[in-house]
């Protein structure tokens, strides 16, 4: 059911799509479209940072060779189709696309894609992954690429797709006169998008105009893929950090979008004659990391007393107010995903203290104190937390719930003596080995050798079904290992004018195929 939703977003891209494709113009619009977001990004080099205010903003700007459609499937953007691969999955080729133009009126060759990949690797969080595997990236002719790697990495396209810390491309003088780190001038950020990034001036706004020469793909538009059309001359990101401000900014109509906005508003915004909400389905999940290095919680029996305490309804309801925002499972993928799987499920809501008192005392518990880190800074963690801890205590535990800032819980988590658990929020993303508590350096250190194994199968296959039940063996490890608890799925709220249209609403929305009429 929810897969057929998701392909339902993107009906009005979809629909103007075509138009353009028979040589009808886009309807009339309004000179600019306003979107007012949470945060000012530090800096906004689309390669170099994780922050997804960031990637929302630049990815109408930059590409990439692949993306995804509606339904979260690979598909190809500046890539011209899938790639093929050879010595058992270590030689990969990639064919571009011919005659696709930057910014600056260049045409797009494989040397500006290696030396982009190149610096990707270099600079990039999720590109040093792949680094690590990368014995040669080189240009096998001017639209030809290919890598050779030291193993099968089924990896590697997935998180060239997925624009976070984005493997965008450039032209190659532009690349490696950026590889000493972000790239911060405005004439610098010249890639290939229906958008050309014209002026920033940090905490004010973000300007961006159409790009006439754009090299649209004639496909439908469908999620991140397909057909993108700068329906709006000029776009422009506006920091706006106060929520009822953003709020308000959208009732009034002094804006046209405002990202991220609490769920309490959701009421409020419906009942506005010029306001529109939007839920996102496919934010994120609560989940709650344990010490498994030190403290009590290294002693795997506490960590299953209290996955048996818990009760996730309860936490989330707290946190969310409503069932509306979110989805009580114990799968990391919501339904419609590739990788939904509710491997473990017998684990998952079990909200039985009986049952966790007496995983305590086969496990020698003596009331040592269970420390949880938290941070008012996220309310809806804190809620969360406050509610974990009252089914801890019920269940026999004594509890610390230390309250400090956010920041103060990310610095502290890397101290094992210092604490037991933290709840946290973890966004959506498609592929799963980019899960940060995969990797065993994180905060909790989750490195069981059932983890590694079913970790391994699943990065060095290519068939999908295959890292699908790969996938499956990996969440149910994660259930019995006991060390990340999913608490369930959230949802993020948007908020729009009702002239607005074609908006998707997924984590990091686009703003290409979005029309704002007069």
């Amino acid at each position: 059911m929810l897969k057929k939703s998701l392909a339902a977003l993107t009906v009005a891209a979809a629909i103007l799509a075509p138009l353009a494709a028979m040589g009808q113009a886009p309807p009339a619009s309004r000179p600019a479209l306003t979107v007012a977001m949470p945060i000012d990004p530090q800096q906004i080099d689309p390669s170099t940072n994780t922050v997804n205010v960031t990637a929302i903003i630049i990815q109408n700007v930059f590409e990439t060779l692949y993306t995804f459609d509606a339904e979260w499937r690979i598909q190809p953007m500046l890539a011209a189709e899938m790639p093929t691969y050879g010595d058992g999955g270590k030689v990969v080729t990639i064919k571009l696309r011919e005659g696709v133009k930057f910014h600056n009126g260049g045409t797009m060759t494989a040397a500006d894609v290696v030396a982009s990949l190149a610096r990707w690797q270099k600079l990039s969080v999720r590109g040093r992954l792949s680094a690590e595997v990368t014995e040669e990236l080189r240009a096998v002719d001017p639209l030809t690429v290919q890598f050779r790697l030291k193993r099968p990495f089924a990896t590697l396209i997935p998180m060239m797709a997925f624009f976070n810390a984005a493997a965008a491309i450039m032209p190659e003088a532009n690349a490696k006169a950026a590889m000493g780190g972000p790239m911060t001038n405005v004439a610098d950020f010249v890639g290939t998008g229906p958008y050309r990034l014209i002026e920033r001036k940090p905490d004010q706004y973000v300007r961006m105009v159409r790009f006439d020469d754009y090299s649209a793909l004639d496909r439908p538009a469908s999620g991140y893929a397909g057909r993108r059309q700068a329906l709006v001359p000029e776009l422009r990101f506006v920091p706006v950090p106060n929520t009822t401000t953003r709020v308000q900014s959208i009732l009034s109509g002094q804006y046209d979008v405002a990202d991220n906005v609490p769920t309490e508003f959701a009421q409020r915004i419906r009942q506005s004659p010029n306001a529109g909400a939007l839920v996102v389905k496919w934010s994120g999940w609560i989940q709650m990391i344990m010490n498994s290095r030190e403290g009590i919680a290294a002693n795997p029996g506490v960590r299953k007393a209290v996955q048996a305490a818990i009760d996730p309804e309860a936490i989330l309801l707290a946190a969310f107010g409503s069932p509306e925002f979110f989805a009580l499972t114990p799968s990391i993928y919501p339904e419609g995903a590739p990788f939904h799987s509710t491997a473990g499920s017998e684990l998952y809501n079990q909200k039985n203290p009986a049952k966790a008192k007496q995983l305590l005392a086969a496990a020698g518990y003596k009331g040592e104190t269970f420390r949880i880190l938290t941070s008012q800074q996220y309310d809806f963690i804190y809620k969360a937390a406050l509610v974990t801890a009252q089914n801890l205590q019920e269940a026999g535990f004594t509890v610390d719930v230390q309250l400090m800032d956010w920041a103060s819980v990310m610095e502290q988590r890397s101290n094992p003596k210092i604490w037991d658990a933290f709840l946290t929020f973890h966004n959506f993303v498609p592929e799963p080995s980019l899960i940060t508590f995969m990797n065993p350096s994180f905060p909790g250190w989750w490195d069981t050798p059932g983890k590694r194994a079913a970790l391994d199968a699943f990065t060095s296959t290519l068939d999908q079904a295959a890292r699908a039940a790969a996938w499956a063996r990996l969440q149910g490890q994660l259930m019995e290992d006991a060390q990340s608890i999913t608490i369930g799925n959230y949802y993020a709220l948007m908020a729009h004018n009702k002239r607005v249209t074609g908006l998707q609403p997924v984590l990091m929305p686009p703003y290409w195929n979005v029309a704002n009429p007069r």
